[in-house]
């Protein structure tokens, strides 16, 4: 900034300045802010001195310095260790950052962020990239990186004190130290320096311990698996065992013990056969479907039924009521035969057909009076000297079916009828 010159005042003995001399002076000025090595900054205070018009400035010179921070002014040179700002970086600092970029919450994108660390401690983001720093990278939704499953480790470590345990988790994220006692549970208080248990400490060293699962065998072979801990010295000599039970419970083996076997596997079927077998499906006591039963023969021969199927062996059957095939269809043919048979009925009495299941025949005559016969089509009146008859005229399977039911009522009813029997 240019200086405008203006008029010496008079000198210190009061002598005045010749009119036809024109002297100038320029202005005290602050110079820009400097360094010191702890990172603060001083400002430095110069002033020029007067010249004659027309003549150039001398150089300032330095009259003294101000802490910015307090505002107080020291006269003199500067601190010896002041020097000008540097604001680049002391260090730097490589960050990897997780993003979201299909919103679903979790990072399915890394990463990197490059940090400026300043002479004073402050940081300053520089970057943000991907793989290639020459490409700048923006984050859509910058969440927590996940660092794959949790591992944790337990180490013995001696203290002033003794053994303890220290177990460190590492993953997600995070790095965690404990310090535990033997328990694994007790909180443990570090004292003094921590090292390695040394095999000439005066910490007591724990024996080395191992687990196996036995099995114990009873004298009926009933077989139950337990876990035997053996105690072995620094040499590896076993020097006792414990057993416990799979829950951890005190065992006391009580058979032969011994190495566990695979459990045995169940005996296969040794052979398959079927045999033809019958259903009376409509309840007359005479089977009239075949179907095919598969029974197995174990390696014991014990025997056992594997189903019941159709005769083809296409789909599974359930049979209604079995029968022996030899009275059925099944197989040869039952011989058979028909049972003459008749009553009389006086006024008031009835006959039922549902009480012959296997009829074949029937006739009624009404004498001296009436009678009624009901059908499946209703009630008709029998006249006196009127006969009504049924009968099939076909194999043994083809029986009469009702309803049928004969009443004698002003007279007598005789009922001549036949059933079929299986001799």
């Amino acid at each position: 900034m240019a200086v405008e010159p203006i008029p010496c005042a008079p000198g210190g003995d009061g002598t005045p300045v010749e009119v036809n001399v024109t002297t100038c002076c320029a202005p005290s000025i602050a110079s820009a802010a400097l360094c010191r090595e702890d990172g603060t900054t001083v400002l430095l205070v110069v002033r020029s001195g007067c010249v004659e018009c027309g003549e150039a400035a001398q150089d300032p010179q330095v009259v003294g310095w101000i802490d910015p921070a307090s505002g107080v002014f020291t006269p003199g040179t500067p601190p010896a260790d002041v020097g000008p700002c540097d604001t680049g970086c002391v260090d730097t600092i490589c960050v990897q950052r997780c993003d979201d970029t299909d919103g679903d919450g979790a990072g399915d994108a890394t990463y990197n962020e490059l940090w400026c660390v300043h002479k004073d401690g402050s940081t300053e983001l520089v970057l943000t990239y991907q793989g290639d720093p020459s490409q700048p990278y923006g984050p859509v939704s910058p969440v927590n990186c996940e660092y794959g499953c949790v591992e944790t480790q337990t180490y013995m470590l001696c203290d002033a004190s003794g053994a303890f345990l220290r177990r460190i988790t590492i993953g997600a994220g995070q790095h965690i130290v404990e310090d535990l006692g033997l328990d694994g549970l007790t909180p443990h208080t570090v004292t003094g320096t921590v090292g390695a248990c040394a095999g000439d400490s005066t910490v007591t060293a724990l024996p080395e311990r191992d687990l196996t699962i036995l099995c114990d065998t009873a004298a009926d072979g009933t077989i139950t698996t337990f876990v035997r801990d053996y105690q072995r010295d620094a040499s590896g000599q076993i020097t006792g065992h414990s057993d416990y039970t799979l829950d951890g419970q005190p065992y006391t083996p009580s058979g032969t013990v011994g190495v566990c076997g695979p459990a045995p596997e169940p005996c296969p079927a040794q052979s398959v056969f079927q045999e033809c077998r019958c259903d009376d499906t409509d309840g007359d006591g005479i089977g009239d479907t075949d179907y095919v039963e598969l029974l197995a023969v174990d390696c014991a021969g014990t025997l056992t039924s594997l189903g019941t199927y159709t005769e083809d062996l296409s789909a599974p059957y359930t049979p209604v009521a079995p029968v022996d095939c030899e009275t059925g269809a099944g197989g040869a043919d039952a011989a058979t035969g028909v049972q003459a048979r008749r009553v009389q009925l006086a006024p008031g009495q009835t006959w039922n057909a549902a009480t012959f299941p296997t009829l074949q025949a029937v006739t009624a005559v009404a004498f001296g009076g009436t009678g009624t016969i009901t059908t499946t089509d209703g009630a008709s009146t029998l006249h006196d000297g009127e006969a009504a008859s049924w009968s099939v005229a076909r194999d043994s399977d083809a029986l009469l079916t009702g309803p049928l039911t004969i009443r004698a009522d002003t007279g007598t009813v005789t009922i001549t009828y036949t059933t079929g029997v299986t001799l």
